[in-house]
């Protein structure tokens, strides 16, 4: 019989492009565990809106490795609704760890938390997996409360692999996040309306985040019992240089406004996250410039008002 890989998150932005990846492993069931089926593969329900459905989804499934992608993952959308952000980026998480000890005590996770969680920290310069959180959002302090449920509940034998993986993006992207937020309002409009584009993030094509994800995956019989792996280019590069780009690109004339509404309070001005632990442990290094990522959402983005 076939060993059970579960996919929590697997209609996701990130989740869908990983689960077409695990179709490639041998030896492995997929097993989609979430409110709705994925055609072509094994379904459990679970939501994680309600934690009494994990434990007997675990039950039902029994998988050896988990990967956990699900979440409230937008920091604008946790602040505007800070209780539900808690509940299902941390009491489910707990859930989980809960419903593994019991049922599949020796199954390994990987759980997506955030570079968020660094907060603070950041503006003491580049930060390591070493670095001391300090989360100053609701967004990064429940993702942080996950890490910590999974290091509290799980067993021992429970293989625990936290990965923060910096800013990323790519087509399909809700504009929600910064990138898919400017390729749209530069190819559809002539004003682009922003918030402080003077800070410097690092950015990554979700492929590449994809494929970190996988090299772990590959790579889990030679790593620790306990892992925290930071996920990012390890260059920080300004809003303000990204949106000259997508403007060049898209060839137009767009003017832009600052919309003070569009500030975050806690924004840090930089974001050095250095990946060399990744690197070292499975040999992952990313693929994808940043201008393959910003040539591709602003063609993108071209082409869907070229169809409307």
């Amino acid at each position: 019989m076939a060993q059970k890989i579960a996919l929590i998150g697997a209609s996701g932005f990130v989740g869908g492009r990983l689960l077409q990846r695990l179709k490639e492993v041998e030896g492995f069931e997929i097993v989609c565990m979430g409110r709705s089926p994925v055609p072509g593969f094994a379904h459990a329900f679970l939501d994680l809106k309600s934690p009494d459905t994990i434990a007997p989804a675990f039950a039902q499934v029994r998988p050896s490795f988990v990967f956990q992608l699900a979440a409230q993952s937008s920091v604008v959308g946790a602040n505007s609704d800070k209780m539900d952000s808690w509940k299902v980026n941390a009491e489910a998480n707990a859930a989980i760890a809960s419903a593994m000890s019991t049922y599949v005590p020796e199954c390994g996770i990987l759980y997506t938390s955030s570079s968020e969680v660094y907060g603070e920290a950041f503006n003491s310069g580049e930060v390591n997996e070493d670095t001391c959180p300090k989360p100053l959002s609701t967004y990064a302090c429940s993702k942080l409360a996950g890490e910590l449920a999974y290091r509290a509940l799980l067993t021992p034998q429970n293989q625990l692999i936290v990965v923060r993986p910096s800013n990323h993006s790519g087509l399909g992207q809700s504009t929600n996040f910064v990138l898919p937020s400017f390729a749209s309002q530069v190819a559809n409009e002539t004003q682009v309306r922003v918030g402080n584009i003077e800070v410097k993030r690092d950015f990554l094509h979700v492929e590449d985040v994809v494929s970190a994800y996988m090299h772990i995956f590959a790579a889990r019989a030679n790593i620790g019992q306990r892992e925290c792996y930071n996920v990012s280019s390890g260059s920080a590069v300004s809003l303000s240089e990204v949106l000259a780009s997508l403007v060049e690109m898209a060839g137009g004339n767009v003017s832009v406004e600052v919309d003070p509404k569009r500030y975050r309070a806690t924004d840090v001005e930089e974001t050095k996250i250095c990946a060399q632990r990744l690197a070292k442990a499975v040999g992952w290094k990313p693929k994808h410039s940043l201008e393959f990522l910003l040539k591709e959402l602003i063609s993108g983005h071209s082409l869907r008002k070229g169809g409307e």
